[in-house]
């Protein structure tokens, strides 16, 4: 054997053990999904779920596309997508389901004079039936006409019946709970799960460039959501550019662009 053989033989032992290192620490900073987040992911992935079978959640909440509608071209020309009848279009753009969990049930804040909270700019997911205003924004897609289109809660559980995921159904919700002759309730408990899987890490890795700045933020005790353009120049040197944070400041003051009251 040559020296040269046996240097390239130690340095692929080297490699594979830090690919197997860096693959192992990404392991322990990425948990596993809990089982009522997982059943959740299940759902939503689900294309079966839907009239024709070809729609899911994910089809116009992409994870590749930060979880909105992937395709480039029905996002030029108006931006609402078909469901699963192809005939027929939503009437609005699929926002992003991810970062959305920490919305309160909706209410009016007197102090601001302003609503706040609850899901969709209509308001029609506020909370007030199951306590949570993204678990009941999660069931609406499954019976809406123009989306997933199924005819009721008892077609839905029909369809969950039929998945590979009804052991973690029962797992998640208990002996006997995906029982189909008390259709609502498995409906409510579709709409929380789904829910649970938007609010996991998965769907929210915070490990974006503001959210780094977010974090560097804090350990100053600073609070981001104060900037100001008066008072941005507290902020320098945690990872934004003076551009990006006059821009950040003019968003949330309320004599400039005032973006914040709407967009929190």
């Amino acid at each position: 054997m040559t020296k040269t053989f046996w240097l390239a033989i130690v340095l692929l032992g080297m490699l594979l053990t830090t690919l197997t290192f860096a693959h192992s620490a990404e392991a322990l900073a990425t948990p596993p999904l809990t089982p009522l987040e997982q059943l959740g992911k299940s759902l939503f992935f689900d294309e079966n779920l839907s009239k024709y079978g070809n729609q899911s959640c994910a089809t116009c909440h992409d994870p590749s596309v930060g979880y909105t509608g992937p395709d480039s071209t029905i996002n030029a020309h108006g931006a609402v997508y078909p469901g699963s009848d192809p005939a027929l279009f939503g009437n609005r753009k699929p926002p992003s389901a991810a970062y959305a969990g920490d919305s309160t049930l909706l209410r009016f804040d007197g102090s601001a004079e302003s609503w706040i909270g609850g899901m969709f700019w209509d308001g029609r997911a506020t909370g007030a039936i199951l306590g949570d205003p993204l678990a009941e924004q999660a069931k609406g897609p499954f019976l809406n006409p123009l989306e997933q289109a199924l005819s009721s809660p008892e077609e839905l559980c029909n369809k969950v019946q039929a998945g590979a995921y009804t052991a973690l159904f029962e797992q998640v919700w208990g002996a006997g709970s995906l029982d189909c002759t008390q259709a609502d309730i498995v409906y409510d408990q579709i709409g929380k799960s789904v829910a649970a899987y938007e609010r996991s890490w998965e769907v929210n890795p915070y490990s974006s460039k503001f959210d780094k700045f977010w974090d560097k933020a804090k350990t100053k005790r600073l609070d981001v959501t104060k900037i100001t353009t008066s008072n941005y120049t507290k902020y320098r040197n945690l990872g934004l550019t003076d551009t990006e944070l006059y821009g950040l400041a003019m968003f949330n003051t309320p004599t400039y662009a005032n973006c914040a009251s709407c967009h929190l």
